[in-house]
């Protein structure tokens, strides 16, 4: 051909009939390109202008290649010829040309200047707003073509029926489709195949279905415009059953059947006959045809098969934006962000552009990576395409922001978007309420409800949660007021947010109000009430509440299994806490890192520390959640030495110490005395900034007092951020251990004028300090305003301390005042004490007093036997029997 070409215009540049037999051997054999480019050549030699069957090819040529501009210098010869500017199929190609084109004011001009109009020119210019998405245009052509008494041809009401598709109209395409049958035209498959596709996009899929069923000769097409049309009416069941029956049928699916059918096995998650699609595509040769591969890798990312969609990702050589994008959701869907930002940055190297849904899924990867400079990157991208306007994109920029931590941004761009969008609203409060910022997360709430915003179940789990945190119980109150209101109230999962709420706010009456009005109780409701009554201290309850959710035959999960086992060690419960242990065994969860915590904790409390050992020391290796419960349990047991061996353990492991890890070391070291140690400690304490938490300030004057180092203990608490009564018993001990009564005094004057009330604790440390000095009277006198002043602490160990030293001082008259005047039963400590002292006095009278007093509280008492017998063997001895 090319030799011809070239031979041609050497030798014949001036016989017309060898450029025309040329340009249609071109246009013939697919050539289109050199179609073009031969006529350009024979122009510029020629001044002959070919017939208009040669104008009519090659204006289809420039539609198929898009080539606006030779389309144009077609136009332009075509207008210098007079004879062929009106002939009627040259125009249509003129029009036709120019719709493919994507010119369609040069379609209308061409048409606006033909002398006469015919259904083909009107046809060709209804098809031109089509195409441009001109419904509402196309349909007032047709009704010109029908005032003009044009009679519309099949490829007329197609164009149309098209038309009614694009804006809706369905009361339009059922008069078409009823001038249709009257023109006797309603068995041809053309217009039934369009019908079909019509009713099924307008969502009447009943009457798509009563004309596939009236149709004599159903093709690959009639099928898969219903198959398609039932996926686009939410029955993927009803398509995929279609799609068997049509390979029952015998007719063999095209290219887009196979990708419809694929979108229904997307849907329903159906792999196996996705698989079997697949097997049918590679058959047909069809697996790396960028459409066929796109819904491939749809359907297997859709059923979580990522490596499946990966691999035919990788085979197909055209790979496109929606391919891309394809991918990239898949791998979001499935929370695996870094994947889907890497392929977002690759799909970017290779210079294809994002559409919006790409752009979400990119923002959305950025938000799980928490990946900030990206989602920049990417908003600017946004704002360049002119796409900060589209709501859905700006809402998905709130939530990258917000799930990035970035607040304040998110915070802005979400007064840009509607109203009602609640997504991003729930995205910004959740980021609130996990980022600590309670204030802002109800402000956040409060807007939504004076803005009218729907509120849904994550709103008011966010806002109840702030609630909780914050320990607001009118907030709270007022939270769940809302949610009867609106009638979330048999939402589990905010019914159950309500309960940890009043539970965590100390209302556990409310709570359990809550949990039996529920209509069913789920393992979270029940776990929640166990662990509310844990909180409180009532493990008794939480045991039962257990037992009676054994009962209702509801699963135990984990942190049920945690919450018992807190409930077994705040009581010492060790029967029931073993009975936990074996069920666990059973359940296969003893490896659980916060279930082996819960063992270890629970049986330290207990004191069996071998048995938290041997569980410790299964979890992996001295894990350093279970070993911090470990080294607390040898702490709280007095095994300091234990404690901070395993400490050591955890260093030389290389793993760093916690604030609960330290804190048990610190009172490790002040148990054995171990200042040095302690010193090392208090270092990493404040490297770690962990010294401004009140409990680790008490914990360190605690720790030096023990160890007698009362400048540093007074050091540290004259730099305690937050000073209470348990760091001024700390420092009063240190005092009370090296008997300076006088310091002792003066903290407790010192923490009564900063308006600190002193507890149980701070009394028994001063009359253990007037004890050990001797000071008997200054015992007495705040011994008396104990009694007088704080007697709702008052415990019986400070009236056996009293008597105690009123007994060793020969005061037993005072002691027995004591006796008298006490609120509560005298406890048989007091009278041992009273016997002690008259054994040491050798007063056998007020000894058989205080006997009898005891021995009616227990008459087996065995220690009063004892020192009655031993009072009996003085006063025999003195009185020289």
């Amino acid at each position: 051909m090319i030799h011809a070409q070239h031979g041609l215009s050497r030798v014949i540049c001036h016989d017309i009939s060898s450029w025309v037999s040329v340009i249609k051997e071109c246009v013939g054999n697919g050539n289109l390109r050199q179609a073009l480019t031969v006529y350009k050549e024979f122009r510029h030699t020629s001044a002959v202008y070919p017939v208009a069957s040669i104008y009519v090819s090659l204006l289809k040529a420039c539609a198929a290649l898009k080539d606006l501009n030779s389309g144009k210098q077609i136009h332009e010869d075509i207008c210098a010829t007079k004879l062929l500017s009106n002939d009627p199929y040259v125009n249509s190609s003129l029009m036709n040309m120019y719709v493919k084109c994507h010119s369609l004011s040069m379609a209308q001009q061409v048409f606006d200047k033909l002398s006469t109009h015919n259904v083909v020119c009107w046809t060709m210019l209804i098809s031109g707003y089509v195409e441009h998405d001109r419904g509402e245009e196309a349909l007032a052509c047709l009704e010109s073509v029908q005032k003009k008494g044009f009679s519309p041809t099949e490829c007329t009401y197609v164009c149309s029926l098209k038309a009614c598709i694009l804006i809706g109209a369905i009361d339009k395409g059922s008069h078409l489709h009823a001038e249709i049958v009257k023109r006797g035209w309603e068995k041809d498959e053309v217009l039934c195949n369009m019908l079909i596709d019509f009713y099924a996009k307008l969502g009447n899929i009943e009457s798509a279905q009563r004309i596939f069923d009236l149709l004599i000769h159903k093709d690959v097409i009639s099928w898969t415009t219903l198959i398609g049309g039932y996926i686009q009416h939410d029955d993927a069941q009803k398509a995929l059953s279609l799609f068997k029956q049509m390979e029952e049928m015998g007719i063999l699916p095209n290219s887009f059947t196979l990708v419809c059918s694929l979108k229904a096995c997307a849907k329903t998650g159906a792999i196996m006959e996705g698989q079997d699609i697949h097997h049918q595509a590679c058959n047909m040769d069809l697996e790396t045809d960028t459409l066929v591969g796109t819904a491939l890798v749809n359907m297997y990312c859709k059923c979580g098969l990522l490596a499946d969609a990966q691999y035919i990702f990788d085979k197909i050589l055209i790979q496109d934006t929606v391919l891309w994008t394809a991918l990239i959701g898949g791998y979001i869907e499935h929370g695996y962000g870094e994947e889907a930002l890497h392929y977002y940055k690759k799909m970017q190297l290779q210079v294809y552009d994002s559409n919006p849904i790409t752009l979400v899924y990119g923002l959305r990867a950025c938000g799980s990576t928490s990946e900030a400079s990206k989602g920049y990157e990417l908003h600017s991208d946004i704002i360049k395409k002119g796409l900060d306007c589209d709501s859905f994109i700006t809402s998905s920029l709130v939530c990258m922001y917000a799930n990035c931590d970035m607040l304040a941004a998110a915070e802005l761009l979400l007064h840009k978007l509607p109203l009602q969008d609640i997504a991003p609203w729930n995205v910004l409060l959740t980021r609130y309420v996990d980022n600590g910022y309670f204030e802002q997360t109800l402000e956040c709430f409060e807007q939504m409800r004076h803005e009218f915003v729907p509120l849904s179940t994550v709103s008011f789990v966010s806002g109840t949660k702030a609630c909780s945190s914050l320990g607001d119980v009118m907030c709270g109150q007022n939270m769940h007021m809302e949610i009867l209101k609106l009638g979330f109230e048999g939402d589990i999962v905010v019914s159950s947010t309500v309960m940890d709420m009043y539970m965590k706010c100390g209302l556990f009456s409310e709570a359990l109000n809550v949990f039996n009005s529920l209509a069913t109780h789920d393992v979270i409701s029940w776990t929640l009430l166990i662990m509310g009554c844990v909180h409180h201290g009532n493990g008794e309850d939480a045991i039962c509440i257990y037992e009676q959710m054994l009962c209702k035959g509801v699963c135990v999960n984990s942190i049920t299994y945690v919450g018992i086992l807190m409930a077994c060690s705040c009581i010492g419960k060790i029967l029931n806490g073993r009975e936990i242990h074996s069920m666990v065994i059973k359940r296969g969860l003893e490896d659980e890192p916060r279930i082996c915590t819960a063992l270890t904790d629970m049986y330290a409390k207990c004191g069996m520390l071998p048995e938290a050992h041997k569980v410790c020391a299964k979890s992996q290796n001295f894990d350093p959640i279970s070993s911090t419960a470990l080294i607390a349990g040898y702490a709280e047991q007095g095994c300091g030495e234990n404690a901070l061996s395993l400490m050591e353990q955890l260093e030389n492991a290389g793993v760093s110490g916690n604030i609960i890890t330290l804190g048990s070391s610190l009172r490790a070291c002040g148990s054995l005395g171990a200042l040095d140690k302690g010193l090392l400690m208090h270092s990493e304490v404040i490297g770690k900034g962990f010294e401004g938490d009140s409990i680790m300030g008490f914990t360190l004057v605690d720790m030096y007092s023990k160890c007698a180092s009362l400048a540093e203990a007074r050091y540290t608490f004259d730099r305690l951020a937050i000073v209470n009564v348990l760091s001024w018993n700390a420092l009063i001990a240190g005092y009370t251990q090296i008997a300076e009564i006088d310091n002792v005094i003066i903290c407790f004057v010192s923490m009564l004028q900063e308006g600190i009330h002193p507890d149980s604790v701070t009394f028994m440390n001063i009359l253990n300090t007037c004890g050990d000095t001797g000071s008997t009277e200054l015992a007495h006198f705040f011994f008396q305003i104990l009694n007088n002043d704080y007697s709702y602490i008052l415990i019986v160990e400070h009236v056996t301390c009293m008597i105690d030293l009123f007994c060793r001082t020969g005061c037993i008259d005072k002691a027995l005042s004591v006796v008298k005047t006490m609120m509560f039963h005298p406890h048989a400590a007091l009278w041992h004490a009273i016997l002690g002292a008259c054994l040491r006095s050798r007063d056998l009278e007020l000894g058989k007093h205080a006997f009898e007093h005891a021995s009616t509280l227990d008459e087996n008492d065995t220690v009063a036997h004892i020192l009655l017998s031993n009072i009996y063997v003085n006063a025999e001895t003195s009185m020289g029997w």
